[in-house]
């Protein structure tokens, strides 16, 4: 797929996210069972979060992959965001990052 402006760059990204947030697999998603995600501009304050591939909610938890607790305890306490399909997921800006 070439892409020629900034409107397909976005959708790409956006098709690309939403096929891989979809199949949650060990070969798909390197920090297996947890996908980081971000939202944001670049260059701007990003917001970065996970998702935890442990039920059929779509949660995100606010939080680096990196900087993670490592306690499920505290990881719980997380703030997140809760959405009810994919779709309104990526229309609230997440993207996998």
């Amino acid at each position: 797929m070439q892409i020629k402006d900034t409107k397909n760059v976005i959708s790409f990204i956006k098709e690309k996210s939403k096929e891989m947030i979809s199949r949650p697999s060990v070969n798909s998603w390197t920090h297996f069972p947890f996908l980081p995600v971000k939202r944001g501009e670049f260059g701007k304050d990003m917001e970065y979060g996970v998702i935890w591939a442990a039920g059929s909610q779509l949660v995100i938890y606010e939080c680096n992959i990196f900087m993670m607790p490592k306690i499920l305890k505290d990881f719980k306490k997380l703030a997140r965001w809760k959405y009810k399909s994919l779709d309104e997921m990526i229309d609230d800006g997440w993207i996998v990052d």
